[in-house]
């Protein structure tokens, strides 16, 4: 039987394009110790998704509380063998919340320093000098008494 030239291996995980959820689909994910199917719930951006757990959790390996039905947040990663999707830990969460939170309130503590510079300057400036209008000279009517 005659083959025609030899093509070139392509690998199963080679990647031909972005992979886009959509809400409703199916998305695959890497747990602690384990791979679980979610429903994809809704998506954040296109790296952030929230879905629920569809298929069946052992929970064997220890290193999570998930049950089938639990709502999770998963973040697109990149691995050596290709893209995957991953569980966004609950630490890096708050971290970054609280990463968020100190940055406000130091733009809400320079607002606060630069209102109080603000009123500082404006009681210690003297009042700006008022120029009061020119009366015509037929309005004035000055009465002299006799005395």
């Amino acid at each position: 039987m005659a083959q025609g030239p030899l093509q070139p291996i392509r690998p199963h995980f080679a990647q031909r394009g972005q992979f886009v959820p959509v809400v409703g689909g199916n998305v695959v994910v890497q747990i602690p110790g384990e791979t679980v199917r979610i429903e994809v719930d809704d998506i954040l951006t296109d790296n952030i998704i929230t879905g629920i757990i569809i298929s069946t959790v052992t929970g064997k390996s220890g290193g999570h509380n998930f049950k089938r039905a639990d709502k999770i947040a998963c973040k697109r990663a990149l691995g050596p063998l290709g893209e995957f999707w991953e569980l966004i830990s609950t630490h890096e969460v708050e971290m970054r919340e609280q990463a968020q939170k100190a940055a406000q309130q130091e733009v809400q503590r320079q607002q606060a320093r630069a209102a109080q510079q603000e009123a500082q300057q404006a009681r210690a400036a003297p009042p700006e000098p008022v120029e009061m209008p020119e009366p015509d000279e037929g309005e004035i009517n000055v009465e002299e008494e006799d005395g």
